[in-house]
Order: structure tokens, then C-alpha cells, then sequence
């Protein structure tokens, strides 16, 4: 949807599905301009098939807990690998993509409830982080955030390793469920529940 004024037309809401269809393809959704940097640079020197897929609006750098840019100094890109923004026990996002800098921005909101959500920013859905994902599972509600066709992009893909390796927990996929009209991706986003504040209001309805 971060196409916005482009409309239906243009909206490619299948960008991680479609290349699933694909072998030897790997797929990489960066969160910010650091990640974006990063992550071409690293593709740079990858072997085979690379997508980097982003989207059209410019991006504020997400800042970590301390303050400083998550993706700054010292980070480098490493395919497959899911980094924590936040940490928290009561509520788990994982989020790809453009939504990410919306989805810390909803767990600091909660935060002022007295909730603790953690965000762990997924830039690579094809190759899912083990150890991260073990640790998402156990939240009690695990939450996916995508500007994808919600079916068969992030949350698919985090619902399909819980059930590879055993584990359960409640999920919540919010995403896209619908060609949407044309407009802002502001807009677009708070339609389909993709901003802060319908992140926040997600997660505050199933924590009830």
C-alpha cells in the first residue's frame, strides 16, 4: 500500500509470497534507510537470487531503546536474522517491513499502559530466525505486522515455523485483506490497521 496515490493498480501486496513460489530466491524487506543500506550492501556479495523489495515512502531511522539508531553503527546486515527493538513479555510483534517504525512506535505507546510489548524487525521472511522465534512463541500473544497480502506473507510464514517445531501460541495477523483505493499510505495504513494507533488498538482488544 506504501504505493498510496498509485491506487489498486499498482498496489503489490504479494512481494514475499509471490517469490516463494520460486527456489533459490532470497527475499529481503528492509525496515529503515540504515537497514536499506545495509542490507544492499550485503546483497551485494550474496550468492544466487536476491529481491530487496521497499516501498515508496521516506522513512524516518528507527531508534532503538537507548535512543540511538537501531541500525547504525556497528550493524550489519546478516541474512535471515531478526533484530529486537524492543523487549517485553506481555504481547510479541514481528513486523517487516515499512510498518516497523509504526509497530515501536505502538509498543512505546503501550508501554505508557504499563505494557510491555516487545518488536522484533523481520527483513528476511524467507529464512526465519530460530532463536528469535523461539523466544517470539513465547509471548502469549505473538502479533505480525506486514503491508502484504495478509494471507500469505509474514504472518503465514511465522504461523508455518510455529507449527514446524511444535510450539503454539495466540496470533493476531494484521496486514492486508483487500485491494484498497487510492490515496495517501498514511491513510492507507490507518484503513488496514497498519499505523500505531490501529496497532495499539489491536493489541489493547486482544489483551483484554
Amino acid at each position: 500500500l506504501d504505493v498510496g496515490e498509485d491506487g489498486k493498480t499498482h498496489q503489490c501486496l504479494d512481494y514475499a509470497g509471490a517469490w516463494a513460489g520460486f527456489f533459490g530466491w532470497k527475499v529481503i524487506v528492509p525496515a529503515d534507510p540504515n537497514q536499506t543500506d545495509r542490507a544492499v550492501r550485503a546483497a551485494a556479495g550474496m550468492q544466487g537470487n536476491v529481491c530487496i523489495a521497499m516501498g515508496r515512502s521516506r522513512l524516518d531511522p528507527i531508534m532503538g531503546a537507548s535512543g540511538t539508531p537501531l541500525f547504525g553503527d556497528g550493524y550489519e546486515f546478516e541474512y535471515g536474522r531478526i533484530k529486537w527493538a524492543r523487549h517485553g513479555s506481555d504481547a510479541c510483534i514481528l513486523v517487516m517491513g515499512t510498518p516497523a517504525g509504526e509497530a515501536v512506535r505502538a509498543a512505546d505507546a503501550l508501554a505508557g499502559d504499563g505494557l510491555a510489548v516487545a518488536v522484533g524487525i523481520v527483513a528476511c521472511p524467507a529464512a526465519l530466525d530460530d532463536a528469535v522465534m523461539a523466544e517470539a512463541f513465547q509471548s502469549p500473544l505473538l502479533v505480525t505486522v506486514e503491508d502484504h497480502h495478509v494471507d500469505i506473507g509474514l504472518g503465514a510464514a511465522v504461523a508455518r515455523w510455529g507449527a514446524s517445531h511444535g510450539v503454539m501460541t495466540r496470533i493476531e495477523f494484521i496486514g492486508v485483506d483487500s485491494y484498497q483505493s487510492s490515496g495517501t499510505a498514511a491513510d492507507l495504513f490507518s484503513l488496514c490497521s497498519l499505523d500505531a494507533a490501529g496497532i495499539t488498538h489491536r493489541i489493547r482488544e486482544s489483551l483484554v
